[in-house]
């Protein structure tokens, strides 16, 4: 009898130890699956970015960006123009609401911001 119990328990142990093993080699597919899935997910997110970055929407953002960025730069030389120099009149520089401003037709050349910042740092 005591024989028999432990044949029993033998039995039961290799049946335990296969469904571990198989239960093991389940989860390494999962997990290779995953990676795969993964890998997958990536490249398709990287190949979505790509394709905004070269897209009309991308561009738009990018001049929309560079005239905000102009339109604020602008505005910081006219406030500086006028707190130095309160007699000049701006008001050629800046057209009624609404209207668009075309190139001009004068022969001006106009001065970099660069060299404005360069020369306002010299007055200072």
């Amino acid at each position: 009898m005591h024989l028999s119990k432990v044949e029993c328990l033998w039995k039961e142990l290799r049946e335990e130890l296969e469904k571990m093993m198989k239960l093991r080699t389940t989860l390494a597919l999962e997990e290779v699956e995953r990676r795969k899935a993964q890998k997958e997910v990536g490249a398709a997110m990287e190949m979505a970015i790509q394709d905004f970055k070269s897209s009309k929407d991308m561009e738009d953002i990018k001049i929309a960006f560079a005239q905000e960025a102009l339109l604020e730069e602008f505005q910081v030389c006219l406030g500086w123009i006028t707190e130095n120099f309160p007699d000049i009149d701006l008001d050629l520089l800046i057209d009624e609401l609404g209207d668009k401003v075309g190139p001009s037709c004068a022969d001006v050349e106009v001065a970099p911001i660069a060299y404005i910042a360069e020369v306002t740092s010299e007055v200072s």
